[in-house]
């Protein structure tokens, strides 16, 4: 017996933005799966640089370090991350 409840796929409803990996990256609300907005990230910058990443996660892993290293160098906890220093610039913007 079919549902008598629409279902719409999230491809259906959602053209930008994050790619949609998982289950644990929706939301169901009924039987209407439409994607969480997550922060989108901070803006991180080197001050040697110059090199600029849209967040810190994507900073760390091209950096070869953990997140929260690197988290703890930008909230002033460490000196700088194999020599260097890093700065947020701002936050990035979903797209709409």
């Amino acid at each position: 017996m079919k549902s008598s409840t629409p279902t719409v796929n999230v491809s259906d409803i959602y053209d930008g933005g994050s790619a949609i990996t998982n289950v644990a990256d929706m939301m169901t609300i009924n039987n209407i799966h439409i994607p969480r907005r997550m922060h989108p990230g901070f803006i991180v910058q080197c001050n040697e640089t110059g090199v600029t990443w849209p967040s810190i996660r994507k900073a760390a892993s091209d950096l070869g370090v953990s997140y929260s290293r690197l988290r703890q160098h930008l909230n002033g906890e460490e000196l700088n991350v194999f020599g260097f220093t890093y700065t947020i610039l701002g936050e990035a913007h979903a797209p709409i």
